[in-house]
């Protein structure tokens, strides 16, 4: 069997990667813009952990039904909508003047992830060659982080030098283009000659089920509403308590997301070699840690290191979970198997801000990431129910078999 992409495949593999850079980079920027303007427009910490929580209880309402149906259907139709709907998200930001207008924005546009980030990498994970899969997924991942990474650096800048306004026009031109790029270049799956039982579909109470799935979900779930607390209240923090400014804490938003992108395929590869459970047990315990000195910091440049570690941590984990999700989607429904582990990210993102917003307006900010750190090293339980589970059928190692056949 080829452990490499063939040319069509490689193909493919690029438009996926330049559509999912260009969305991703257009929602970072928005990251460290968001809560400020949020605030600006009457939100309390509650109220901002709920703006920050619609994004993902769209994607959570959404997702299971679009991973079945593209599944069924295809997954091209699900991706160029998904675009065309982030760029007119674009618009409606400009049109806000509450927070509840806010809210429902992010929810508009939680929709679109939910059917742009999944379904590609249903795509990929088809694409990836068996035993190869934490290190093509890994490869792919880099783009949401890259791009997502990228996005509060350029987000920061266009806002200290134009305005806040040009940053939606921006967010809404780099869908537009994404979304023009899937639909003059990206063949339907049906035309790729792919395995069509990665393609059928099955109910979720029927995957969830299967040990690793249901594990995954739950690990996802842990390790999200830590990144929903850093990604609501880290902004906050670093301007209200360490007096940073709106570039700076673009820059340490930035550092995380993209040292985890720079070193995703190294980890990738590694999990496909030594052990894809001991690598993600090995990610949380860094990024629980992380989370407990960051309101310890005091400084932009500790701040800055704490998020460069974190970043590591999370190149350690995700390679090895998104592989091991693929190895399971190959024997049937890959769309249903990311869109369930996506979901469990939407609810983490989507509860610990909600929870964060609560502990800051009752104890500050320094509860809510000591929560979210707990919340983080829960994850690790699942995680050691997997590894046993996958050593037991002789799959530790790789995870090339899978642990369980879905029917």
């Amino acid at each position: 069997m080829s452990q490499t992409l063939s040319t069509s495949a490689r193909e493919i593999f690029v438009v996926l990667w330049v559509a999912l850079f260009a969305a991703m980079l257009g929602v970072g920027i928005m990251s460290p813009l968001l809560p400020t303007y949020a605030t600006t427009l009457g939100a309390s910490g509650m109220v901002l952990g709920f703006i920050f929580g619609g994004f993902s209880m769209a994607r959570m309402i959404a997702m299971p039904v679009v991973g079945r149906l593209s599944d069924r259907s295809g997954r091209k139709r699900f991706i160029s909508m998904g675009l065309a709907i982030q760029a007119l998200a674009a618009l409606a930001f400009i049109a806000c003047e509450t927070p509840l207008q806010l809210m429902a924005a992010r929810m508009f546009q939680g929709l679109a992830g939910a059917m742009v980030i999944p379904i590609s990498m249903a795509y990929v994970g088809e694409l990836s060659p068996p035993g190869r899969e934490s290190y093509y997924m890994g490869w792919f991942t880099v783009a949401l982080f890259a791009g997502f990474g990228t996005g509060p650096i350029v987000g920061g800048v266009i806002e200290d030098h134009l305005s806040f306004t040009a940053n939606f026009i921006v967010l809404g031109a780099l869908n537009f283009i994404a979304f023009l790029g899937v639909i003059i270049f990206l063949p339907e799956t049906g035309q790729t000659g792919q395995n069509r039982k990665s393609r059928t579909e099955i109910a979720y109470r029927v995957l969830l089920r299967n040990t690793v799935l249901r594990g995954m979900f739950i690990f996802r779930i842990a390790n999200s509403f830590g990144r929903g607390v850093i990604a609501a209240f880290l902004p906050l923090l670093g301007e209200h308590v360490f007096g940073l400014t709106t570039t700076q804490v673009g820059i340490v938003l930035s550092a995380n997301l993209l040292a985890t992108s720079f070193f995703q395929p190294l980890f990738g590869h590694l999990a496909d070699r030594i052990g894809r459970p001991g690598m993600m047990v090995v990610g949380t315990l860094i990024q629980s840690a992380c989370m407990v000195l960051m309101p310890l910091a005091g400084s932009f440049w500790n701040l800055l290191a704490i998020n460069l570690f974190m970043g590591l941590a999370g190149a350690i984990a995700i390679p090895a979970a998104t592989g091991l999700i693929a190895v399971e989607g190959k024997k049937g429904a890959m769309g249903g198997s990311m869109a369930l582990f996506n979901l469990g990210m939407s609810i983490g993102l989507a509860s610990g801000p909600i929870v964060a917003g609560l502990l800051t307006d009752m104890i500050g900010y320094r509860g809510s990431f000591y929560f979210g750190a707990f919340a983080v090293f829960l994850g690790i339980v699942p995680l050691i129910g997997i590894a046993r589970h996958l050593q037991r059928n002789n799959d530790y190692n790789k995870g090339e078999q899978g642990s369980e056949e879905i029917e």
